[in-house]
């Protein structure tokens, strides 16, 4: 659910020209409705200068409550124009991270892990983390009891990484060595980059190639 099938949509260029397109097809939308509006009361007979002179004496009250959806379109505007995500993009938006579904005009649509749909205001967005722009690095934690040499399960992990040096999806990876102590224990950590999406799956094999390795 998470990893795109299609890999063409792994593109950049193709996520921001889906981001435009929709963006600029509700915009569309927006404007069509108010010129629709404005023909049918036309048509029923009202008079829409004066409709639209008397909406100016009230125009300081509704200017305040438009206040918010303005700022949340020149957000929305701002956020297009600076590419700072697209559609496809996971992201991190204040408290909240999950893929970006849908850019509006006004709001931003996010799928989180559990599949919640999280709506915000474009106007509200003060911290942004775009994960997807460039390869993500995990670390992986290995938990190796005092009897065992260091640099013996080192050169297990090694022979590990090295059986994924051939997929494109696996990028770079380094062993840092003993990073931590334990009772029982020390920890080895070693890192490789992928870019959002293979990470995940890629995590899940190298862990399991590992505890099959260490138990032989």
């Amino acid at each position: 659910k998470w990893k795109e099938t299609d890999r063409i949509r792994n593109l950049k260029s193709f996520a921001r020209i889906d981001t435009l397109t929709a963006t600029f097809a509700k915009v569309m939308k927006v404007i069509f409705y108010f010129i629709g509006v404005v023909i049918a009361l036309n048509i029923l007979g009202f008079n829409t200068k004066n409709l639209f002179a008397t909406l100016g004496i009230g125009s300081i009250v509704i200017g305040i409550g438009a206040q918010s959806f303005i700022k949340d379109v020149i957000g929305g505007f701002l956020i297009i124009v600076e590419d700072q995500f697209s559609v496809g993009d996971f992201v991190r938006i204040d408290s909240v991270e999950g893929v970006v579904k849908e850019m509006g005009i006004r709001t931003t649509k996010l799928e989180s892990y559990k599949g919640e749909i999280h709506i915000i205001p474009n106007g509200t967005i003060t911290t942004l983390t775009n994960r997807s722009r460039k390869p993500q690095r995990t670390a992986v934690e290995v938990f190796v009891s005092y009897e065992e040499a260091p640099d013996k399960i080192m050169g297990f992990i090694n022979d590990i990484l090295k059986g994924y040096s051939e997929r494109p999806e696996f990028l770079s990876s380094e062993i840092w060595g003993v990073t931590r102590f334990e009772r029982l224990g020390y920890v080895i950590t070693f890192v490789f980059f992928a870019n959002w999406g293979d990470n995940f799956t890629l995590e899940y094999e190298i862990r399991e190639a590992l505890i099959k390795k260490l138990k032989e």
